[in-house]
């Protein structure tokens, strides 16, 4: 028996010696001899792990008739681009008609084809590629990009002159000189707005001449012409009958806002008489919109970057879960503060108001005290809040002086050097189990503020609610502060940190985002 094992041992390494120098003489072999040596078929399946991307150029929301645009994208797999590939980019408009462009990649996987907006209204773009052989089902499909095609400036300053269409007549709405014993009024402070500014509104309600206090009332937005109808939004009138609303009001059309009581339910709804405001111009242009099929509010900042009490406007979409804009839409503009928590009596908490295709925009003094703040938009909702992505927002102190804070090795450079820290990650992405070692160095923050302060690292798992990780004292300020992390379940993983002293927080770090596989 031991003969036998031997001699088989011997086989197999002889055959080893052997077939090594063939292993070696074969690096210059072609792709079709490498399928040979490797078994690797002709039924290999190329969509395995294949992303189909579709961009806009110009990438802005509102387009003007007749603009050109240029869609563009790239067919890539683990394999490679996919190169030769026919690409079917369909094309529907607000009249639910349907055309089909069609590309080829070429060979780094990318596509491109222009289109011509002929008529105004809400256009959207999909690129879909069906795989042409029999090894793969598996249909690819971008993201939904929409814009809208509007018409030419001088229409637009015709329909601004046209006369002011009132709400029509309704069963339920009963107008004020029917019922002269009930008053339902409602003023703005201005008759045009700047998009993103705030409006406000004060209402007034009087039965028999006696202000109805404690009574719940509605604003109702709508477009111009009633294209457009938000949902009526709740309010309650104070001891006086009176109520005070603000918005932060979004371009380009022009709103009409009524305010609306009804004493009980088997009693007639009383409107006032619709307050009309024209924006002055349009406003943010935002990027053509990516449409998600779930509930999804998407910012933006105008700046990460802003002096002391200076303005910056926040800006973005609202998508319901139709894929369609939520038009007219109550929305919070809300921060986080330093407990991890939303910071709701701040200031600066605004509510905000989306126009007809769901875009909002809002302008807000920045904090007073410089550092790093985190801020979002979320649902006005009571129940399922939809919260944004999170920004963070950076305050510098107000008047100061670029040429003194300028990178030396930058000179040209305007950003300002401002306290700040930074966090990298020595692996993104990261699997499961597997340690992350993160690096924080504070920069702008003197030896000894650092030695008589806390360093907190906080992390969470959705971006929206955060917990305190680890607490340090730096002992070494020039040296890098390390911490490991080892994460448990698959998923994105924020990371941030702060210094602070017996005096409050000096500065916080940006955001990191670590994304986690199996």
């Amino acid at each position: 028996m031991k003969a036998i094992f031997s001699w088989v041992f011997y086989g197999i390494f002889l055959f080893t010696i052997c077939s090594s120098p063939t292993v070696w003489t074969v690096s210059s072999s072609s792709d079709n001899q490498w399928k040979e040596i490797l078994a690797i078929g002709e039924e290999k399946d190329y969509t395995i792990g294949a992303d189909l991307t579709l961009n806009i150029e110009p990438d802005k929301y509102y387009c003007t008739s007749s603009d050109e645009i240029v869609l563009s994208g790239s067919l890539k797999g683990i394999f490679g681009p996919l190169s030769g590939k026919e690409i079917t980019i369909e094309r529907s408009n607000s009249s639910n008609v349907s055309i089909f462009l069609k590309s080829v990649t070429d060979t780094s996987g990318i596509y491109a084809i222009s289109d011509i907006l002929s008529e105004p209204g809400m256009y959207r773009y999909q690129a879909i590629y069906i795989p042409e052989d029999n090894n793969s089902d598996k249909t690819l499909k971008s993201s939904i990009r929409e814009l809208f095609c509007t018409i030419p400036k001088e229409s637009l300053d015709d329909r601004n002159t046209s006369p002011i269409s009132m709400p029509k007549d309704d069963d339920s709405l009963v107008h004020l000189p029917m019922q002269s014993n009930i008053s339902v009024h409602l003023i703005s402070n201005v008759s045009d707005f700047f998009p993103g500014q705030q409006v406000f509104f004060t209402g007034h309600v009087t039965s028999q001449n006696r202000p109805v206090a404690y009574a719940p009332v509605f604003i109702q937005p709508e477009t111009r012409g009633g294209s457009k109808v938000g949902e009526m939004i709740p309010y309650q009138t104070k001891n006086d009958g009176s109520v005070n609303i603000s918005y932060h009001l979004t371009g380009p059309d022009p709103l009409l806002f009524s305010l609306i009581w009804q004493k009980s339910s088997n009693h007639p709804k009383v409107h006032s008489e619709p307050v009309f405001l024209i924006p002055s111009n349009g406003g943010i242009q935002p990027p053509t919109r990516i449409v998600h099929k779930t509930k999804t509010l998407d910012a933006f900042l105008e700046n990460n970057t802003v002096e002391s009490l200076n303005p910056f406007t926040i800006y973005g979409w609202y998508c319901g879960n139709d894929g369609l804009p939520q038009s007219l839409s109550p929305l919070d503009l809300v921060w986080f503060n330093f407990g991890e928590r939303i910071w709701d009596q701040y200031q600066n908490s605004s509510q905000i108001l989306t126009n007809a295709d769901g875009l909002f925009e809002c302008t807000v003094p920045a904090p007073q005290t410089p550092g790093t703040y985190l801020l979002a938009v979320k649902t006005h909702e009571n129940t399922k809040v939809v919260y944004s992505n999170i920004l963070p927002l950076t305050v510098i102190p107000a008047g100061e002086d670029v040429s003194e804070s300028t990178d030396p090795e930058h000179p040209d450079s305007a950003l300002p050097i401002t306290r700040q820290i930074h966090i990298t990650a020595s692996l993104v992405p990261a699997h499961v189990s597997e340690e992350i070692t993160l690096s924080i160095q504070p920069e702008g923050v003197s030896d000894d503020e650092l030695q008589n302060s806390v360093l907190q690292i906080y992390y969470s798992e959705n971006g929206i609610d955060w917990d305190l990780y680890r607490e340090i004292n730096p002992d070494l300020p020039n040296d890098d502060m390390m911490i490991t992390f080892t994460p448990e379940n698959p998923g994105y993983y924020y990371f941030r940190a702060s210094v602070s002293d017996q005096t409050g927080i000096i500065t916080s770090s940006l955001i990191i985002v670590i994304p986690v596989i199996k």
